[in-house]
Order: C-alpha cells, then structure tokens, then sequence
C-alpha cells in the first residue's frame, strides 16, 4: 500500500499529502492541498487504517526545535482532526501544528491523536530527550578598554559554543571604587585609575578578564586624536624635508635668559641633522651653537652610515651589508653628513619626529605642569586640535598657568605644525580671584613653533622589512614572564596571567625587536587543553590549565619554540613558613640574618601551602659560602666573615623564588 505523510497545518487547517519518508522531514505546508469534502469526481474516501509519528531525531537540546511528520494509512483516507500533547510542557513544549520546542534538561513524550472522518480515534506517541548544550569557553570581547569617567559600559562576553545553553556568569572587579560592574555585566567608570574585570560561567567554571581604564573625557579626546595622527600616511620626499623650529623661551627671575632657533633636516624616520641656536636676550650674539645628529650631541657620538644604490628601489641586501658606523668629532663636516645620509623609505611615517614632538607636548610636558585635569580643554580644529589650559596647576604652592598647545595636520593627518604657548604666573603675581593681576609679568613663558616644510617630490617605499643588517637577530631565544618586574625566566604561569615575551641570549647585540619583531605563528595545546591562548590583540593568555608548546618567529625568519605550563594557583607557593635558624623560630627571611663566621648554620622551613611540593634547589654567587641541602631545609656556613651581605636565592617549585640575605661575623 502506498504511503503519503501529512505535515499538519493546525487544527483547523485542511491536511496535505506529502511525499516525504521518515528520514525525510523537510517538506511542509508547501504539499498539496486535498479537500475533505469530495467533489463530483471523486470517488468516496476511505476510512483511516493506521497512523505514524515521524521524527527525524529524539534528542533535543534546549531551545532547539523540531516539526513532526503525522503518516496516515492509506494515504488516500482523511483526518477530521490532529492533536499534539507533551507529557511535560516545562521540559518540551509542543505547539498546536507539530513544532516541538526544547525548554530546560529532561525527558518527555509527545502523543499525537488523529480523529478519522467516521470519528474513530488512533494515538501513536514518541519519547523525547532534552538535554543542555554545555559551555567550553567564554571571552570578554570588549574592543575599546578606555572608559571615560562617569560612563556606563556593557560588557561583551562571547560564549563558545554560541548555542551553548546556560549563559549565566558572574562578574568581579579586582578594583570597584574605579570600576563598578553589576551581575548584568554593566560597567560604570567611577575614578580615574584601571581595574581588572573577570567573568566567570556558572557552566564549566570558565574564565576569562580584561584590564580596562577610566580616563578623562579630556584623556580620551586627546587619545583620539593622537592615534588619528599615528596613522598618518608616508610623507617622504627624495630630496629630504626641512623642519623648522623657531621658539623663544624665557625665564623670569634668573641670570640669563635665551631664545632658540632649531632647524632639522630630516632625511628618514631615524637619520636627521639639527642645528640649535641659543640666543641670549636682548644680546645680538649667539650665546651657544649644538649640532646633533639623530639628535646626539656632535662631539660624543657616532652614526650609522646608510647608503642606497638606487634610491627609487629603496635598500637592496647588498646595500644592508655596507651599512657601517662612523665616529662623529667636532670638525666632522654636517656636509658629509648630509651627503652620506642617503635616504631611507618608509611606509608608514612617523611624521619626522614630529609626532614624537606632539607626544612629549601633549603627555610628558602637561603631566609635569601638574594640571587640573578638569580643566584641561581639548577642542577639534580642522585636521588637528588645540588643548587650553587657564587656572591653578596642583601644586603644593599653586601657580597660574596659561597654555595653549594647537596641532595642525594636513588632510593626509601628518602633522604640519606645532604651536606651544604657555605662561607661567606666580602666587603673588594673582588676585584675591586667583587670576593674573593687571600688568602682572610671568615667571616662565615659552613659545615654540614647529613648522613642516617639504621639498622634492613624495616618494614611498613600502617594504618595511629592509633596515641595517646589523639590526637582525643571526641567533635568539625566548624568555618568558608575567610581569614586567619580573627578572626570571618562567615555564609556569597561573591561569589569568598574561604571557610576556623578551628575547635573549641573541646576537648580534645591536638586534633589536622593534626592527626583527617577533610573533606567535604556532600553539600546541597539549590534548587540546586550550592551556594558552593568543586574544585578538596579540596578547598570550593563561588560559586553561595545562601544557603548551608556543612558537615565535621574527621577521628575518628565525623560529623559536617554547614550552610552558599553567598551573592549578593552589600549588605554586606564596611564601615561607615554619621557618627555623639553628632552632629559633623566625617569623620571616626577608631581613639581613646575621651569623656567625666558622660555624654550620641550620634553616628550615616550609613553603605555603605546605600540602604543595617541597622541592627547591639553591643558588649563591658567593664562593666562599658553602651551602648543603638537608630535610626541610639547607645549613650554610663560611670560614671568614663577610664584609659584603650573602645573597642566597631558595627556587622552589612552579618558578616561585625568594631571595635570603646572611651576613657573617666573627
């Protein structure tokens, strides 16, 4: 007998006959539509025999859904009506046309009854499984980490899978007087400082953080602008740039007071010649003449000697092996310099220093004022923007400050010029409104103006891969840490702890990781253990625990592998305990122990936790002091005193290290 399956289209609804076997589910109301009551051309329908429930499976995950198939023999008879129930709507709901839907974990059936058109009832029912989709990871996927002060953030947690089912997490700042997170996720930006969030998933006990920071509006605006500047295009010219310098700095109340006049003749991103005139006031002669080099003092350094055969190809690999050095002397001639310093293309620029001007004025000059920073102002100004400043700086004697700093870029958002304004009044140059009196003279005023100026025309090379050769790791390796105090070279890291990376041990020493970079090409998780993880902005990550294999490689092709372990926290030590020296009980090792010259010393001790290892092993760089491992600890001694104090480092398990200071007497 031949079949058809019926895909019910609702109580109400007229019912179809569809082609489709059990495992083919796929069609729906899209089958042909078959009149319950017969035309004149039909012959008199038949009487319902038997039905089937058609599933194409019988596991569910939570919020999946599924269309049942109702199969009715023969497929010539007809229905009068078709009825779903689930025998627990909180587990798997099903509607009214057959759509299960997973609801939370368990088990339940679906009973489907069809009434015939004589009114005979048949029932078939299948049993269901709902089960849960678990978590394996989670990431704070936040791309800006810079909150401005008294904002309200989101944050961002991707969940893998993404269907994972619960997505319940917990939410911790490390500092919440600066950063306030609620169990919504919902950041708020209280103090200016920085703070680690974590998230952590109620399923699977997964974790992930990321250090954000609260900054001024002030702060932020500035921010913006300065990278805005540090993506400015290539403005390289064949025959070299002029920047002139033109500033007048005056200082009230000393003996001399100067004006400087500085033209730099830039001729790469690295190689330029400044020539600084010092003026005294009110004198017609010049006080001082510098000449700098890469900006170094003439007369105590020496320079780099490029050179190029073809300027328009940029340096080819036989022009990197002649790049030599050259001493630099009073009488060396800035004309041989000019002429030797051959130009050097970049892609990417930098603006010529100015840049690094912009940065210095904007950062390291305005932090040293000791600025309110809600008074700071920053404004937009075309393509660049102007930072103003007028009251007290916080000072334990306040003094009014008046400053002006405005950058101006080119539509290509190199920077043109610089202009730094600032006045500098004393306290009792001010008011009762602590404003500048009428007529009031300052105690420092600076004025500077940085011009761009181009000449030749713009030419770009945009291999960054060639520099001096000299500038290339030939052999490396890799160490490895967590913090940027951190002297040692780790294989263990706790999970949470970011992964730093320093080369070592390479030569040449001139190399240099900022011209050779190096980066991770490769992650061998052991079993798949997701230990370390390299986040989209580069940074390796403690992640799971477990063993990794990590590979580095630099851009001259130098490939360096490394193995390292995150450990369960639990188990790397915190500390000593139950320390003993010769039977007197110390509370800590930390201060100078004074001992006695000629005689065996006995110390003990324990690292905390004391159900963790008790391995250790001991250096010491004095060779005089003699140092024997014993149970729970170590005995030193040394024939003569000692004038200088005794270093002995204690390196326990898991990298943990303290170092102990002795001093021996007679």
């Amino acid at each position: 007998m031949k079949k058809k399956l019926l895909s019910l289209l609702g109580l109400t609804a007229l019912f179809g006959l569809l082609s489709c076997r059990a495992e083919d589910t796929s069609e729906d109301s899209s089958a042909p539509i078959v009149s319950s009551e017969p035309s004149s051309s039909q012959v008199e329908e038949k009487n319902i025999e038997s039905i089937n429930l058609i599933a194409a499976k019988t596991s569910l995950n939570i919020g999946e859904s599924l269309k049942l198939v109702v199969e009715i023999n023969p497929s010539d008879a007809t229905a009068k009506s078709v009825s779903f129930e689930s025998s627990n709507q909180s587990v798997l709901h099903v509607s009214n046309d057959g759509i299960l839907t997973g609801i939370s974990e368990g088990e339940a059936t679906v009973t489907c009854k069809v009434i015939s058109e004589n009114d005979q009832e048949f029932a078939k029912e299948v049993k269901f499984t709902v089960k849960e989709v678990p978590v394996e990871g989670v990431k704070i996927s936040n791309s800006n980490q810079e909150l401005s002060l008294g904002s309200e953030t989101q944050l961002i947690v991707e969940f893998t899978p993404e269907n994972a089912t619960n997505k319940v997490l917990t939410y911790v700042s490390d500092n919440s007087s600066v950063i306030s997170i609620d169990q919504t996720g919902l950041m708020k930006a209280l103090a200016i400082g920085k703070a680690k969030i974590t998230v952590r998933s109620d399923s699977g006990l997964f974790e992930d953080a990321l250090e954000f920071h609260v900054v001024s509006e002030y702060t932020k605006k500035l921010n913006e602008a300065m990278n805005k500047l540090k993506d400015s295009e290539s403005i390289e010219a064949q025959t070299g740039n002029l920047l002139k310098i033109k500033g007048i700095h005056q200082r009230k109340g000393m003996t001399s007071q100067y004006s400087e006049n500085t033209e730099v003749q830039f001729f790469s991103n690295s190689v330029n010649i400044a020539i600084s005139e010092t003026q005294k006031i009110g004198d017609d002669s010049t006080k001082k003449t510098s000449k700098t080099y890469r900006g170094v003092d003439l007369d105590h350094s020496r320079y780099f000697n490029f050179k190029m055969s073809d300027a328009s190809k940029g340096m080819s690999e036989e022009d990197l092996l002649d790049v030599d050095f050259k001493d630099v002397s009073s009488s060396f001639s800035l004309d041989e310099m000019k002429k030797d310093a051959s130009l050097y293309y970049l892609d990417d620029s930098d603006s010529y220093g100015l840049l690094n001007v912009a940065s210095y004025y904007s950062g390291k000059m305005l932090e040293n004022l000791k600025l309110d920073e809600s008074l700071k102002k920053i404004e937009s100004t075309g393509n660049g923007f102007e930072i103003t400043y007028k009251g007290l700086s916080k000072e334990s004697t306040p003094r009014y400050v008046d400053m002006s700093l405005k950058i101006i870029a080119n539509a290509n958002n190199s920077i043109q010029s610089i202009h730094f304004v600032n006045k500098i009044y004393k306290k009792t140059n001010l008011d009762e409104n602590n404003l500048p009196k009428a007529n009031a003279s300052t105690n420092e005023s600076y004025d500077y103006l940085y011009e761009m100026s181009y000449e030749g025309e713009r030419k770009t090379y945009e291999d960054t891969s060639f520099s001096p050769s000299m500038f290339y790791f030939t052999s490396l390796g890799i160490k490895t840490y967590y913090q940027s105090t951190d002297l040692d070279n780790h294989k263990y890291f706790k999970v949470g702890n970011t992964i730093e990376i320093e080369p070592i041990n390479f030569s040449p020493a001139s190399a240099m990781s900022s011209v050779d970079t190096i980066s991770v090409t490769n992650i061998e998780n052991e079993n798949d253990s997701g230990a370390v993880l390299l986040t989209e902005e580069g940074i390796l990550k403690a992640a799971k625990i477990g063993k990794a294999t990590i590979t580095f490689k630099t851009l001259s092709g130098l490939e360096v592998r490394k193995e390292v372990e995150v450990v369960d926290d639990n188990k790397v030590p915190n500390g000593l305990t139950e320390i003993t020296i010769d039977g007197a009980i110390k509370n800590y090792l930390t201060g100078n122990n004074s001992l006695k010259a000629g005689e065996k010393h006995t110390i003990l001790f324990k690292f905390q936790p004391t159900s963790g290892s008790q391995e250790f092993s001991l250096l010491c760089d004095d060779t005089e002091t003699v140092l024997e491992k014993v149970e729970g600890g170590f005995t030193i001694s040394r024939n003569n005193p000692s004038t200088n104090t005794i270093y002995v480092t204690l390196c326990g398990p898991y990298d943990y290290t303290v170092r102990l200071r002795f001093t021996f007497t007679k």
